[in-house]
């Protein structure tokens, strides 16, 4: 921020701090209160799935152009029945973590479909991929399995045991196909009866 010049450039970077920081309250108060939150508290609206994945990308494609990614969105433009604060954070763990175990110069795909009895989203990288040691960890908050990424970032190895708990008080799934190696793909389905 101290470096851009142009306004409208700082204005954009200023926004971005107040999203993410407001964002980050939230989530901090989450972890404090989600074990004993119901699902039937939850309050579900419809919105763009299209909305919630732009602005995933909005708050990550500052890391990606750090290290020289692109990422791509592919979307069949529909509409879900989400809880819109908690559901963008699946979306934006899933990218961040892309970004983060993805080496430089490397593109990142999402992809969101509906299918005939459920909606598909899903973030692909070409990274390092898992091991098979890891995988029956992944989704828990054992913190032992976590690993740096690819330019060094810190991982903290809590998200995706939240990403879980959020998709599935959606009563949806998610789930990784992966190589070492070779790069992952991350999956959340939420049923259509939802909608």
């Amino acid at each position: 921020l101290e470096d851009e010049e142009e306004l409208e450039s700082r204005h954009l970077y200023v926004n971005s701090i107040k999203s993410i920081s407001s964002d980050a309250m939230q989530l901090i108060e989450d972890l404090l209160t989600f074990d004993g939150l119901s699902d039937s508290e939850i309050e579900l609206n419809e919105i763009s799935v299209d909305e919630i994945i732009n602005y995933s990308i909005s708050l990550n494609k500052f890391k990606a152009a750090e290290k020289h990614q692109l990422i791509r969105f592919n979307s069949e433009h529909f509409s879900i029945h989400v809880n819109r604060d908690r559901f963008w954070r699946v979306i934006n763990n899933l990218l961040n973590n892309a970004i983060k175990f993805s080496p430089q110069f490397t593109t990142i795909t999402i992809n969101a479909e509906q299918l005939t009895d459920k909606i598909r989203i899903s973030v692909k990288d070409r990274g390092i991929g898992i091991p098979e040691s890891m995988k029956k960890n992944l989704f828990t908050s054992d913190i032992k399995h976590r690993r740096s990424g690819t330019d060094g970032e810190v991982s903290h190895g809590m998200g995706l045991s939240i990403c879980k708990k959020i998709v599935e008080s959606h009563a949806g799934t998610i789930y990784v196909e992966s190589e070492e190696g070779y790069g992952s793909t991350f999956i959340v389905e939420l049923p259509l009866t939802l909608f």
